[in-house]
């Protein structure tokens, strides 16, 4: 189970972290909320955060207009105009909250409606697939405007949910160099102010064994730059496919300043795979019957193994370490 903290929109594994999480979103601090501490009951919790969401979305519905309700109605109609029509109209009103309101405002808006945006889309991408998948890339080319826009994190989603689709039905090579292309070039940009963006585009690690987009040499030669990302996108390859990209997983373990991060993530993949390895808000069991849960190959643990020992993480560690040895605890 995974805890949103309706003020900021981060998202914690444990509910430890989210205790322990200082929200910069005052809201959280109002006498009116009860205390983090009285939420211990995940009921109760989840009670609490269901009615944060409704809070929050209403909030967000008086502050847009109508158009985008009606618009994001239409395309999950099927309507694909409505659909590109849709995030133009979030965008508007995004920006719009960013020059002329405060930071709360934002937050309500794009989080009153990113996901619901995101599902409207994604019902037309299925329907439309990739021809409609790559025309909203060209609409929103972040490498032809030279910056982000307030909802490339929406068409990211969206893109990659394809990217994952395609990888499951129909193979890796079906997948559009450009989709790929599109994903794993948003860190070079200003991602510190589009968290969901760098977020989304990590999936571009089920891109890897591409015959055209070589994933695992664009995801390390981000590694002086984008530590964490390279470590969620890699985590992604190695899920996607093990055998493929241990090579790269080894290679982030080695080099990237923050390794123990890398292998922390190692510490929760066998089994039921964690929330991050699929885009936001996406139910995919709902849309597929295939078994999801991963067990390690041998032959791709004992090279893990071997690495996380060569530099030197398993000095700490019991003599017949496993790989749930190598959570972080945190206190």
């Amino acid at each position: 189970m995974t805890y949103e903290c309706e003020g900021c929109g981060e998202i914690f594994e444990t509910l430890s972290l989210f205790r322990l999480h200082d929200c910069p979103d005052s809201a959280t601090n109002d006498d009116n909320v009860r205390s983090l501490d009285e939420l211990l009951d995940s009921e109760v919790l989840e009670q609490f955060q269901r009615s944060r969401r409704r809070d929050r979305r209403r909030r967000a519905e008086r502050l847009t207009s109508d158009d985008l309700d009606a618009a994001i109605a239409r395309a999950q109609d099927g309507d694909a105009g409505a659909a590109v029509t849709a995030i133009a109209y979030l965008e508007r009103d995004l920006n719009t909250a960013r020059k002329r309101h405060s930071g709360d405002t934002f937050r309500d808006i794009f989080w009153g409606y990113y996901e619901k945006t995101v599902e409207a889309v994604d019902t037309v991408a299925r329907a439309e697939g990739w021809p409609f998948l790559l025309d909203l890339a060209i609409a929103y080319d972040h490498r032809e405007e030279n910056e982000l826009s307030q909802v490339t994190g929406v068409v990211a989603n969206v893109l990659a949910r394809g990217v994952v689709r395609t990888r499951l039905t129909d193979g890796v090579a079906a997948i559009p160099a450009d989709a790929l292309g599109y994903l794993d070039t948003i860190p070079q940009y200003d991602t510190d102010r589009f968290e969901i963006a760098w977020e989304e585009s990590q999936h571009c690690g089920w891109g890897i064994g591409h015959p055209e987009e070589p994933i695992a040499e664009i995801i390390l030669n981000q590694i002086h730059r984008e530590d964490s990302w390279v470590g969620g996108a890699a985590l992604d390859a190695l899920y996607a496919d093990q055998k493929a990209a241990v090579s790269l997983y080894c290679s982030v373990l080695r080099t990237s300043d923050e390794r123990v991060f890398a292998a922390d993530q190692l510490s929760r993949l066998e089994g039921e795979p964690p929330w991050d390895l699929f885009p936001r808000g996406w139910d995919i069991r709902a849309e597929f019957t295939r078994e999801f849960t991963f067990i390690f190959d041998e032959d791709v643990k004992r090279q893990l193994r071997t690495t996380i020992e060569d530099v030197g993480l398993a000095d700490d560690l019991p003599e017949e370490w496993t790989f749930e040895d190598l959570e972080l605890r945190w206190g």
